[in-house]
């Protein structure tokens, strides 16, 4: 296989503590462990060839804690940071491992993840998935690192700024866009 593209995934909004544990533990399973399982299962193989591309969907959730979406912010941030790290890995060994970072997209994940009410992800404020499925792709192709699409100015700007902002400001404001509006 010369291309894997890591694109599974499942959120879910509300207090970790009144989610049930089997879903969160699912959670875990399809967006970290069934990634991490892909990779340990193909990469070799890659390497053994010196040639080959990888793609983790992960999140611009990735970026912070994710209050009211702690188990979803925490499997992104996870994914992402294996990806970078087996992108330094692996790149002398002719493997590029690309992080794709959306922002919300326009796809059933909100309605999925009963999110549609809160302010992140009310309905028409998210991405094209085709758009960003074409920025993903494209930045797999190119080698890049890392591809951030649908990502509004302020969440960059809070995401380049987040380890100097007052971190209870910060947890405030990720609750507040993710808790469902009445």
């Amino acid at each position: 296989m010369d291309y894997l593209i890591n694109n599974a995934g499942f959120g879910g909004g509300s207090a970790f503590v009144t989610r049930s544990a089997a879903r969160d533990l699912a959670m875990v399973q399809v967006n970290a462990a069934v990634p991490t399982a892909l990779l340990k299962l193909f990469l070799p193989g890659m390497v053994a060839r010196g040639h080959g591309r990888v793609l983790n969907v992960a999140s611009a959730a990735a970026w912070f804690p994710g209050p009211e979406q702690a188990t979803y912010f925490t499997t992104k941030a996870y994914l992402a940071a294996l990806s970078n790290a087996l992108w330094y890995e692996l790149k002398s060994q002719g493997i590029r491992v690309t992080t794709l970072l959306p922002g919300p997209i326009e796809t059933g994940f909100a309605q999925a993840g009963q999110l549609t009410r809160t302010r992140l992800f009310a309905p028409g404020t998210g991405v094209d998935p085709q758009i960003v499925a074409r920025a993903g792709y494209a930045g797999l192709l190119a080698g890049k690192r890392q591809v951030i699409v649908g990502v509004t100015w302020w969440m960059r700007w809070a995401a380049r700024c987040y380890p100097w902002l007052p971190k209870r400001w910060v947890l405030a404001v990720i609750a507040a866009l993710q808790r469902s509006r009445p």
